[in-house]
């Protein structure tokens, strides 16, 4: 007989009669310093899980929000597998986590194009709304987010996507018994992050550019083991530092947003009716480009004068 949380996890699954859904959010993982590494692990893994099944009928529903928390779900899992030291670096465990990326990667263009549409295309639209360019630009936007958001469907009516979900439950619920505190791994799983993300951080200079991307991604790491493994360390002082990392990757992801633009341009064709509205959207933000680099840089220097909250 199936544990009973493989079931609810597979009671996520999205049906039909679902037009009222709406994205699950990340929530807080109820661990403990009296837990062990296994009950943790088991803890934080069904949390994220949770999220992942808790969007597909959101993406069902079509709401914006869903295909970008089950990328995020998707992100928190592959950190729930990086954040344990040894324990969760087993091959099945592995082969799942390259699984997981496969099918975040599939959600991807939906979600670029989400952000692209909204933060980027409408601003500027509503200055050329009655340009013949800018028309055929929304259109090619609406005519690609189409599809993409029929991908994303795909994706989660696909039978390997709630394979996948039974899997990762599955293995939550039958790891090897391990009596280490979580405490033991937690400060020094912390602290392997952090490190890489100050080894990162020195590569940079003033501008958004590869390197620090390459920061971005620590970052963002950094983040979601830090999410993981604040029960245990309570506080202001915990609160104040993840509230001070997820500020300053809000940063890091608009300036990223911009540095991206060209490739989603990309992606809605280069015909001639295209060009002049292709044009002005790049320049528009483009101006931005430098300035929000600089500012999400210099917001990194003064963040990593911060004494983490484990330390």
């Amino acid at each position: 007989m199936e544990e009973p949380r493989v079931a609810i996890v597979r009671s996520y699954r999205p049906v039909a009669g679902v037009p009222d859904a709406r994205a699950v959010m990340a929530r807080r993982v109820p661990l403990r310093r009296a837990m062990t590494v296994e009950q943790a692990f088991r803890a934080t893994m069904l949390e994220c899980l949770a999220q992942v099944a808790g969007n597909a009928p959101a993406i069902r529903a079509r709401d914006p929000k869903g295909v970008h928390q089950i990328r995020v779900g998707l992100r928190r899992l592959q950190m729930a597998l990086k954040s344990f030291g040894d324990y969760g670096a087993n091959p099945r465990l592995k082969a799942l986590g390259r699984r997981g990326r496969v099918i975040a990667d599939a959600f991807g263009p939906a979600r670029d194009l989400d952000v692209f549409a909204e933060e980027m295309f409408a601003p500027v639209m509503h200055a050329y709304s009655d340009h013949e360019s800018f028309l055929a630009l929304a259109q090619a936007l609406r005519h690609a987010r189409g599809e993409a958001w029929d991908d994303a469907l795909s994706e989660v009516l696909n039978p390997d996507f709630a394979a996948f979900l039974n899997e990762i439950a599955a293995a939550a619920e039958s790891m090897p018994h391990d009596d280490t505190k979580i405490g033991k791994v937690s400060d020094k799983a912390l602290t392997v992050h952090w490190t890489k993300a100050k080894k990162r951080g020195r590569k940079t200079g003033k501008a958004f550019d590869a390197r620090a991307h390459r920061l971005r991604v620590a970052l963002k790491k950094l983040r979601y083991t830090a999410e993981f493994f604040a029960p245990l360390y309570p506080g202001k002082r915990t609160q104040r530092y993840i509230k001070a990392l997820k500020t300053l990757l809000d940063r890091f992801g608009e300036a990223n947003d911009v540095q991206g633009i060209e490739k989603v341009l990309a992606r809605l064709g280069d015909g001639p009716e295209l060009r002049y509205a292709a044009g002005i959207v790049a320049g528009w933000h483009g101006a931005r480009e430098a300035a929000l680099g600089k500012a999400a840089l210099a917001d990194w220097r003064k963040f990593r004068k911060l004494k983490p909250f484990w330390d």
